[in-house]
């Protein structure tokens, strides 16, 4: 018999737990698994709604509202009578939704993914929640990287055997290396993820304008959208730098402009195990980046990329220019990033996440 697997994000918007998620849903062994993916919030129009339609994806979109919305409760736990799932997979802020159904309907197999350092993904009342979560209510928090898995273990005070990782996965039949000639008309710069404080992209933009007054070829490319492009405008406007940043919002064809590039870069204030960075390797590209929490366990100083601290404006500059410069070590950094991306492979990521589901215990109701 499948093993039923109810998986639960906030939305289908744009980002890599939602990624992951779907991911997960695409690569799963259907012999072994029947599952349906839950979205609280109503259709946004996001490319990911276009990937779930067109693998014929089952989802249920239960129209939340903006704010606390009680109703939402009720939806979820009448989801749950139906599909009757023998494992809940959570991702992302959705748990208080989702907890009054298992307990009713005593599902046993409980998992949730964090997706940051513990201690930035959830806040306030909703930490409260989910330390209840993990301590009383068996759910089994999953680490996407060592940091992240040291990071629930302190803030939670749980052992380090209760908390499994799986570190992401990067699809690398889509993103992958492809054979370029060397573009000596600019150098090209490029970044992925939604535009939000926690990227942080005032100090790349910075950052990069003090190295096109060194280097007159050099571009920057900005791959997403958010809030704050706006003020991303602004801020490139005021620089003079609107014919060398490149903003493309958010595009089909990731993999593609990657490949375009010369190096990846990366400003955050904290990530988890950025996807970002994952898809950026698997395309052989160098990688600049802030030592922002899990991404310190996928990029390794000197090996296929540079570090610099959080929010430091002249060590980015340096390590920047350093790259320009050093035609070598990109090469090296290269040929580093795409070997190492081949360890995180989706496929293998998804396997170890089946593995979970079938070593977890049968639901009482089945």
């Amino acid at each position: 018999m499948r093993k039923r697997v109810l998986i639960v994000v906030p939305t289908l918007g744009i980002g890599g737990g939602e990624k992951l998620a779907i991911d997960i849903v695409l690569n799963l062994d259907l012999q072994k698994y029947k599952v349906l993916l839950i979205s609280l919030f109503p259709k946004m129009g996001t490319e990911f709604e276009s990937i779930i339609k067109k693998h014929d994806i089952k989802v249920h979109f239960l129209d939340k509202k903006l704010g606390f919305d009680p109703k939402v409760i009720i939806t979820f736990a009448n989801v749950v009578r139906k599909f009757n799932p023998h494992i809940i997979h959570t991702h992302l802020n959705v748990v208080p939704y989702v907890l009054p159904a298992t307990i009713l309907y005593g599902i046993k197999n409980r998992f949730h993914t964090v997706h940051s350092v513990a201690n930035m993904e959830s806040t306030g009342f909703l930490k409260k929640i989910m330390k209840v979560t993990y301590r009383f209510f068996s759910f089994t928090p999953v680490a996407i990287g060592d940091f992240v898995k040291t990071s629930i273990c302190e803030e939670y005070g749980l052992p380090d055997e209760k908390v499994p990782c799986i570190y992401n996965g990067v699809n690398t039949e889509i993103f992958k290396r492809i054979e370029k000639k060397q573009n000596t008309n600019y150098f090209n710069f490029i970044t992925t993820g939604r535009m939000q404080h926690v990227k942080n992209h005032k100090l790349m933009i910075n950052a990069f304008s003090d190295v096109a007054k060194k280097y007159s070829n050099v571009m920057l490319t900005i791959l997403g959208d958010g809030e704050l492009r706006l003020d991303i405008e602004k801020q490139i406007k005021e620089l003079g730098l609107e014919e060398k940043v490149i903003l493309k919002g958010v595009v089909r064809n990731v993999a593609e402009e990657l490949n375009k590039a010369d190096v990846y870069i990366m400003t955050s204030n904290y990530e988890g195990v950025p996807l970002s960075v994952l898809e950026a390797m698997a395309c052989g590209l160098p990688i600049v980046t802030t030592r922002a929490g899990g991404v310190i366990d996928i990029v390794k100083q000197n090996q296929n990329g540079l570090l610099v601290d959080v929010g430091n404006r002249e060590q980015l500059t340096e390590e920047m220019s350093k790259l320009v410069e050093d035609v070598m070590l990109r090469q090296q950094f290269s040929e580093v990033s795409f070997n190492m991306s081949k360890q995180y492979d989706i496929r293998k990521c998804v396997e170890k996440y089946g593995d979970l589901y079938l070593s977890s215990k049968d639901n009482r109701l089945c």
